[in-house]
């Protein structure tokens, strides 16, 4: 009850700043676990994640439209499935990232993820097992006191024809979704993207931009390890396993 009283509090924790979290095209995101990772159970019982679907709108006027809606809501079908799957646990655990070579010239590996904290607490570092316990644990700063719960709103915003030929516009172009954790509990999505998305990528970005929510957030350098961006990764590689029928039932 101690711990579960501390991840509590390291939730609660926020900017005062307005904070703007995004997913950028074009990351690629290199997964490397530590398989030699001890299974490690936590000193408490964390809740089943129960997605409740609140705000949620997806252009559906066209063809194209309905046809990716039916994707989009099979990705938050699945989102249950995977975020609570002993595999997604496993690999959050076990996530280990590049710090650097040796002498030999050989990889370096840390089981730990970069920018590895909540909000700005970067004094308060977090173990990936603490990490998975506080997104099981799925306390958004905006949505508090709703434990065992992933409380999804998103809508899809369609840029104009404009908007995507002025490259400046940064967002148009080259951001997949975005939220500001700080402020909004909404999660903003792109059609540009979501036009063409298949179920597991969209589930990816998805679960990324929900990640920030929990006040996961992004730095400077090594974006590609940090909490979002690794999440998204592991929940991309189990959503398409299951698109493909690679993870038997039992395995949830």
């Amino acid at each position: 009850m101690k711990n579960l009283k501390v991840i509590i509090f390291l939730v609660s924790l926020s900017m005062s700043t307005n904070i703007f979290a995004t997913t950028v095209e074009g990351i690629e995101i290199p997964l490397s676990f530590d398989e030699s990772t001890k299974y490690i159970s936590p000193e408490f019982n964390l809740p089943y994640l129960v997605l409740t679907r609140e705000k949620i709108s997806f252009p559906s006027k066209t063809k194209l439209g309905k046809r990716q809606k039916m994707k989009f809501q099979k990705a938050l079908d699945i989102m249950e499935i995977v975020i609570n799957s002993e595999e997604f646990k496993r690999l959050v655990i076990s996530y280990q990232r590049k710090i650097g070579t040796n002498p030999s010239g050989d990889p370096i590996y840390e089981r730990s993820f970069s920018k590895n904290y909540l909000w700005n607490n970067s004094k308060a570092r977090l173990t990936n097992e603490e990490i998975y316990n506080i997104i099981m644990l799925g306390n958004e700063k905006m949505r508090p006191n709703t434990h065992g719960e992933i409380n999804f709103n998103s809508y899809v915003k369609i840029c104009s024809r404009y908007q995507l030929m002025v490259r400046n516009i940064n967002w148009c172009n080259g951001t997949i979704g975005s939220t500001k954790p700080s402020s909004s509990k909404m999660i903003k999505l792109n059609w540009k993207f979501y036009k063409k998305y298949e179920t597991h990528e969209m589930l990816a970005n998805m679960v990324h931009e929900w990640v920030h929510l929990l006040g996961f957030l992004h730095g400077e350098s090594n974006i590609h390890q940090e909490v979002p961006y690794v999440v998204g990764a592991i929940v991309k590689k189990l959503a398409k396993n299951i698109s493909e029928n690679k993870i038997a039932k039992n395995s949830y």
